[in-house]
């Protein structure tokens, strides 16, 4: 029951935190492609908008919920 515990909280955790950081990694990447084959696989796109804490806060959908164990017969 702990690890259960342990890991929704960890889920939770990351996925607060993981957005903001995929946001930072954009906004500080900067991708240039001289083949013009490639050109269209990484347009150039504006900057993205900040995350709002609304969607940040979200809960964790049922579907992450640990299934419960097997019982015996």
């Amino acid at each position: 029951m702990h690890d259960q515990i342990k890991q929704q909280l960890t889920q939770q955790q990351q996925a607060q935190q993981v957005p903001l950081f995929l946001q930072q990694l954009r906004s500080g990447a900067k991708i240039e492609v001289y083949d013009d084959r490639y050109k269209a696989a990484f347009p150039e796109s504006a900057p993205t908008p900040p995350a709002t804490p609304a969607a940040t806060a979200a809960p964790a959908p049922a579907s992450a919920a640990p299934a419960p164990a097997a019982t015996k017969k």
